[in-house]
């Protein structure tokens, strides 16, 4: 039965699109500041972009750290407008990584698939309270995710011969503005961007296929961002500290057993979906029953492109001692990016409504989940209300220090949906009392 354009359609987009948008703004409010919010708080723009330079030198190199400053100087506000657009941006650049399209707002048809990318980007993803709403971990991750994904789709548009923008100068700065941002984005997504523009290259060269010059702005970029940051004086700083002190001298083996338990952590994030296409991609290959040859399917060798993706950024990682799992969001994106292409494949080619099959327990899932996974976020903003309005009501009284206990921290519904929260007791004294008049301090 042929769908019926309707501008009531365009109205339930419009609805999806203002709920994800609020639902972002929402935690992303509710998550207050933490030490680092105070330490990377400037009093000018010379001083953030001074500081950043600092940085560069001393501890972290990441253009994300950049954007916090740029954020925190102007104020939460802006991070309320920008994150849950990006945010938003990000979902839309995945789809379109997926199905070579936009959203087609006229139909519902791709609401589903849509829908699914929202619920599986922000509850199945590691950490999505540092990464998502946390505003030091968002520009250092969402955000640095954006323009790799968005370098993804040109790569795809330029395979399929599909490209709709030609070399000039806008493409050109375009071109050298994203690869320049993923290159300086993190330790993992930098090195994989330059493998995958690597690989590409040679493909085009086996195909014999002329390539853009963009391509090479792109890649050129990458390249020199990809240098800066490894090679980055605070990037040496940080290998050589105390934390890698103890790890350095591990066995290998050793080292490997500290990352499978993150892996563990990750599997559980994500209700083990990698495990799932661990097993069920070769056994797609291996049907014999399929309509067409699946080992000449885009669909079923993108989703082992973007699995096997995913779990080298993730193996990567073993080389840090003890990384957060916020590092690990890339490549929980790219598994649930496998995951769609996975069941695009079973929706084209065997005309399964694959989507809708696992879209309906997906909003049963979250309609239970959501609840518990907000207690935590308010229960944290009412804690740093009273303890700010403490501070507020002791400025003026010659009060030295204010001794609070540290706030508590409720448990998530699952693991990857509870609070990692950097309080700012007993954090830098100076810096503290610069910010809010007193330091704080835990009880003696």
């Amino acid at each position: 039965m042929t769908e019926i354009k309707s501008k009531n359609n365009r109205a339930f987009w419009f609805l999806l699109c203002a709920f994800f948008i609020l639902f972002i703004i929402i935690f992303s409010y509710l998550y207050p500041y933490s030490a680092d919010e105070y330490l990377y708080t400037y009093g000018s723009i010379k001083q953030v972009f001074s500081q950043y330079f600092l940085s560069y030198k001393l501890w972290n190199p990441r253009l994300g750290l950049l954007f916090v400053s740029i954020v925190l100087y102007f104020g939460k506000w802006l991070f309320l407008i920008l994150n849950p657009l990006i945010q938003l941006a990000l979902i839309f650049a995945e789809f379109y990584f997926v199905f070579l399209r936009l959203p087609d707002f006229n139909f519902l048809k791709d609401s589903v698939p849509f829908a699914m990318l929202m619920i599986l980007s922000v509850f199945l993803i590691s950490s999505p309270d540092n990464s998502l709403f946390w505003i030091g971990g968002a520009c250092n991750y969402s955000w640095a995710l954006l323009p790799f994904i968005l370098l993804l789709c040109a790569l795809r548009l330029l395979s399929e011969n599909k490209l709709f923008f030609k070399d000039n100068l806008p493409v050109f700065a375009a071109a050298s503005a994203l690869g320049f941002m993923t290159g300086m984005s993190n330790e993992n997504n930098a090195p994989m961007a330059l493998v995958i523009f690597t690989m590409f290259l040679f493909y085009a060269l086996y195909k014999k296929r002329k390539l853009p010059k963009w391509f090479f702005f792109a890649f050129g970029a990458a390249a020199v961002g990809t240098f800066l940051l490894l090679t980055a004086p605070g990037s040496f700083s940080r290998s050589t500290s105390w934390e890698y002190a103890d790890f350095l001298g591990m066995p290998l083996g050793k080292r490997l057993f500290l990352w499978l338990n993150h892996m563990q952590d990750l599997l559980t994030a994500q209700f083990y979906i990698p495990a799932l296409l661990f097993i069920a991609l070769p056994l797609a290959y291996l049907n014999k029953d399929a309509p067409e040859s699946p080992v000449k399917d885009k669909n079923l060798f993108l989703s082992a492109a973007c699995f096997i993706t995913a779990s080298v950024l993730a193996f990567v990682l073993f080389m840090a001692p003890h990384p957060p799992e916020r590092a690990f969001y890339s490549a929980s994106v790219f598994y649930i990016l496998s995951f769609v292409f996975f069941l695009k494949y079973f929706a084209e080619t065997f005309k399964i409504r694959s989507y809708e099959f696992i879209f309906i327990p997906l909003v049963a899932a979250w309609t239970i989940l959501a609840p518990f996974a907000a207690l935590p976020y308010i229960s944290l903003h009412i804690q740093d209300a009273q303890r700010l309005n403490v501070v507020k009501q002791l400025q003026g009284k010659n009060i030295k220090v204010l001794y609070a206990d540290r706030f508590k921290i409720l448990s998530g519904p699952t693991k990857n949906l509870s609070l990692t929260y950097y309080d700012y007791v007993n954090f830098k004294p100076h810096i503290i009392k610069q910010r809010l008049g007193m330091p704080i301090q835990e009880p003696r």
